[in-house]
């Protein structure tokens, strides 16, 4: 009882072929993936009963790396307890399969990195517009997922190269350095560094988020992607502006969804000063009332400036996202045109031009004499 397992293991230890430890490596595959299925049927059949959400999670996510490490796991015990081979190959398939744990381990922990995010989004609608804790949660989720999945790629990588003697004493050498190594690494990396401290800033105060409306120098986009050195601005238009993360956190730019996706928009219509304005303003009232896009907050009908020839009337309305005040926008201004055109066309903006005495045309000495 006093035996470790290890050397349980050795004692059973059985001397086998390269055919043997084939046929054996087969059966080991085989057993682990029918132990992985019943286990998996029974957690899906009694612990996940029914809930989609759970079930996406754990087929997408957990079972192929889990999988994975299992059958790591079974080749592990298959060399130590079975598999024979000559000193120098045994430790060459024992640095393999040691490899093969770290990654495994790695692919797992990054699938429940990813899978945890997916199973927070799911308590939110992230894909709505007007929902603005979802959006924070969301940016939030994908930064810092991002982040921790390039930790954790970064963790394994180093620890499978200090696996090997070469590589171990380079990075002996290197400690002794390590200051002046550092220097020269943050001189040369600063630039990406600043973007990368600033992504993770982004994250924090959120500045930004996805799904955000936002005006950049004049571009009128959507915040599509945010990552750790730049983000994705989706145009009107459907360009993709590739713009640097230190830029939202160095410059003004317009966020038009900060708090919230309601938005109110104008239309300025310009008229003559002979249009009466009760007919106007009653028109453009009922059909902003009767539009689908308005959101029952703003409708206002004002003559807000005037020049020697006409008048300006604007027309503010609300809407539920900057989208919708777009084409609501551009309903109501044809409407108002088209209404003006139809009953009131003299109302149009038009140049008066009165003739004077001092416009009239000279006429010659020559004409006047003919004429007496």
């Amino acid at each position: 009882m006093s035996k470790s397992i290890a050397n349980i293991f050795r004692d059973i230890r059985i001397s086998l072929g390269i055919w043997e430890a084939s046929v054996a490596t087969m059966l080991t595959f085989l057993g682990i993936l029918l132990f992985i299925r019943l286990v998996w049927w029974a957690v899906l059949r009694f612990l996940v009963d029914g809930d989609k959400v759970w079930e996406n999670f754990l087929r997408r996510y957990i079972y192929r790396p889990l999988l994975l490490l299992c059958w790591v796991l079974g080749l592990l015990w298959l060399d130590s307890t079975f598999v024979t081979m000559p000193k120098k190959l045994d430790r060459q398939v024992d640095h393999v399969l040691y490899i093969l744990l770290i990654g495994s381990i790695a692919y797992l922990l990054a699938q429940l990195i990813r899978g945890g995010r997916v199973l927070v989004l799911n308590k939110y609608d992230a894909l709505s517009t007007n929902s603005a804790q979802a959006r924070s949660v969301l940016t939030q989720s994908r930064i810092f997922a991002r982040i921790m999945v390039g930790a954790v790629f970064i963790i394994s990588l180093a620890i499978v190269l200090m696996s090997f003697e070469q590589v171990r004493r380079i990075g002996i050498s290197l400690l002794a350095s390590a200051g002046i190594a550092g220097v020269i690494l943050g001189i040369s990396a600063q630039k990406t560094l600043s973007m990368v401290f600033a992504g993770i800033q982004i994250a924090i105060a959120q500045p930004i988020r996805i799904k955000d409306v936002v005006i950049i120098e004049g571009q009128y986009g959507t915040i599509e992607e945010i990552n750790l050195t730049n983000v994705v601005v989706t145009t009107w238009d459907q360009r993709n502006l590739m713009v640097p993360v230190n830029f939202f956190i160095e410059k003004t730019f317009e966020n038009w969804t900060r708090s919230s996706s309601e938005i109110v928009g104008s239309v300025y219509v310009h008229v003559d000063y002979t249009m009466p304005l009760e007919p106007l303003r009653k028109v453009a009232l009922d059909f902003i009332a009767a539009h689908a896009l308005w959101d029952s907050r703003v409708a206002v009908v004002q003559v807000t400036d005037c020049n020697q020839s006409t008048m300006e009337v604007r027309v503010l309305i609300s809407a539920r996202s900057a989208g919708q005040a777009f084409d609501l926008r551009c309903d109501v201004r044809e409407h108002l045109i088209t209404y003006i055109g139809d009953n009131y066309p003299q109302c149009l903006p038009i140049r008066r031009v009165r003739p004077s005495a001092l416009d009239a045309p000279e006429t010659s000495q020559e004409e006047n004499d003919n004429k007496a």
